[in-house]
């Protein structure tokens, strides 16, 4: 209920979407900013996770493990396979292809991680 009025699951998908978009928008900032900084702090092009950061796009049964990120282009490096697949196949996404649980999980990583710079 908002301000005494019943919210159709029509209004409640809409607003959950909206919520989502903007939790995504802000993570995609968040991160953008930290590598930003982290590249100039650093003097590198390229910034490689100690350790795989793993994501499951949620939607599809895909999972990457994200090895790192060019800063030319803010193209993230990892091995993409789906469910079942054994045989990784290197690929790279750019930022607005993550969901908000990979941005979350890469945010982290960027926190927690070891990193290399080169």
């Amino acid at each position: 209920m908002v301000s005494g009025k019943i919210l159709t699951k029509k209004d409640m998908k809409s607003k959950a979407m909206k919520l989502y978009e903007q939790a995504t928008d802000a993570l995609r900032k968040e991160i953008t900013e930290k590598l930003a900084k982290l590249f100039k702090d650093n003097k590198a092009t390229t910034i490689t996770f100690g350790e795989a950061v793993f994501t499951h796009f949620i939607t599809d049964n895909n999972y990457v493990d994200i090895k790192g990120v060019r800063k030319k282009d803010l193209i993230f490096l990892g091995d993409h396979r789906q469910e079942n697949d054994f045989e990784p196949e290197m690929l790279e996404w750019g930022l607005e292809e993550f969901d908000a649980s990979a941005l979350y999980e890469i945010l982290l990583a960027l926190e927690e991680k070891p990193l290399k710079f080169s």
